[in-house]
Formats: C-alpha cells, structure tokens, sequence
C-alpha cells in the first residue's frame, strides 16, 4: 500500500477538503501532519517521512518502497499515484517523479509542465489541447507539491534539508539525488490539480523566510557543484 504524506498548515480545512476526498478512493495510507507551530513546508514533510519510513522498515503492510509527498491543495486526478509508480518502474535510477499540475478551474490549462532553470525558479506552462508539455522528461529539479519518492533514495541521501524553511527543499532534495547519481523525472499522465500559489507570491509575511531560503540554496550550490547541477540533462 502507499503511503501518501500530507503538509497542513494555515487555515488549511476548505483547501484539503477536496484532495481527503479524492484520497479516500485510492488504496493508500495517508499520513497527514499538521504544521501546528509554524516550522514551514520542510520541517512538516520530514515528520511524515519519517513516519512513513519507519512504518516500512517495520514490515507493515506498506512495502511500496515508495512515498507520495501531496500538498494540502493539490488534487489528484484519476490514475495520478498510479503513472508516478509506473515511471518508477520503467526508469529504475528514477529517485524523484512528479506530476503535472493543471489549474483548477480549467484542466486543459498547464500551471507546470516541468522545471526549467532552478533560478529564478522556472515553471513550464501550457495547455493540454495543443499538445504540450505531454512528452515525460528528466529534469535538473523537482515542484514538491506532487512528487512521488523512492526509498531507497532517501535512505541514501536523507531527507529534505531543515535549512530551507518552505521553499527550495524540494530543489535541494533534487540536486542532490542527482549528485548521487539518482534522476529526477516530470510524469505528464500523472496530474493533479494546483496553481503556484505560495511559491509565486508568498504572502508578506512570509517574504523574507522566502527569499532567505532562495539565498541559501544558491549559496550552498555554488561554484563547480553549481555549474556540475545546473547543466541541462536532457538535450
């Protein structure tokens, strides 16, 4: 059975209301955390990984040897769990697989369709009906609001860094999967539904922990390392 991890957090009832409900007819276990103190995205994901993890090492039923980070507004679609696990199968260096995120109101309209440069955060979007972005693709880095993750990554590489308090883990956690030699794959027939809210304008309040966290990543991958991670991985 997959475990499926969900970060909760602010007045987060009416905008989870939909993704329970779509994860109730899925055959999943669903580990919601409630960000109770403030701590931000990563610090909340990592204590659903960390339950998740232990659940599989202790031989429950849980042996996917896979786990689904899905933010708390990120609807999945029909079959969405099942493409991600798929490309985990045809691509066995596969650490990272995400999924397509189309807008709520308008499933034709893509609000990602991968990753381009890390910096300044680069977000391919389209639309369906005309044939975009529908070809799976490797990517230097991965959006975190729908990434599937393998285990065996984790325990390889650890968890996402604490450092960065809500934005840029998830491209952290992708570079150095990669610098471990794992790949970070964009999945187009898994799809959810979700627009960039907080990553594209964060509240004031949140300004500044935002922009501190962008700071750190660039300056924890700097010089050949960031040269070495940030060339393009697929021609």
């Amino acid at each position: 059975m997959l475990q499926v991890v969900v970060p909760l957090y602010g007045d987060y009832e009416k905008k989870y209301a939909p993704v329970r409900e779509a994860l109730k007819d899925m055959d999943c276990k669903v580990i919601e955390v409630v960000d109770e103190h403030g701590e931000g995205f990563t610090a909340t994901v990592n204590i659903g990984l960390k339950k998740a993890l232990n659940a599989y090492w202790s031989g429950d039923e849980y042996g996917e040897g896979f786990i689904w980070v899905l933010n708390q507004d990120a609807v999945p679609l029909p079959g969405a769990a099942e493409a991600l696990l798929k490309r985990m199968e045809l691509s066995p260096k596969c650490g990272i697989a995400v999924s397509m995120q189309v807008h709520p109101e308008d499933e034709d309209f893509i609000t990602y369709g991968g990753s381009g440069p890390v910096i300044p955060g680069v977000h391919f979007t389209g639309h369906i009906s005309e044939g975009q972005h529908l070809e799976p693709k490797m990517m230097g880095w991965a959006n975190g609001a729908s990434m599937l993750l393998r285990i065996e990554m984790l325990e390889e590489i650890g968890l996402l860094d604490e450092n960065f308090q809500n934005l840029a883990s998830d491209s952290d956690l992708s570079y150095r999967a990669r610098w471990a030699d794992w790949q970070v794959w964009y999945e187009p027939t898994s799809r959810v539904k979700h627009t960039l809210n907080f990553s594209a304008n964060p509240p004031d309040a949140m300004k500044l922990a935002a922009h501190m966290d962008v700071m750190r990543f660039q300056g924890k991958y700097n010089g050949e390392l960031w040269h070495e991670l940030t060339r393009e991985v697929f021609e």
